[in-house]
């Protein structure tokens, strides 16, 4: 695990339906900032989004916050053990 409940936000918003600031999905966004916390980051873990709208009609205005785990998968190798050896672990 890289950086445990790590947070970003990423808001995006309308005027009449036309988007004026902010990146296309919100969601999305957050998401990369996240795995952007380290270059080493490939995965979240335990990701918790949580969305906020503001609605008027003329201008309206979506926050999305996400919590993660970031981290970096591993390989697992399994090696053939000899005939006999089964279920030992040392």
């Amino acid at each position: 695990m890289l950086r445990p409940g790590a947070r970003a936000s990423a808001c995006r918003t309308t005027l009449l339906g036309m988007s004026v600031a902010g990146p296309a999905s919100p969601l999305e966004a957050a998401l990369h900032a996240l795995l952007a916390l380290d270059p080493e980051a490939d995965r979240l873990d335990a990701v918790e989004v949580r969305e906020r709208t503001m609605t008027t009609g003329l201008v309206d205005r979506i926050c999305v916050s996400v919590r993660a785990d970031v981290v970096r998968a591993t390989s697992v190798v399994r090696l053939p053990a000899p005939a006999g050896h089964e279920g030992h672990h040392h």
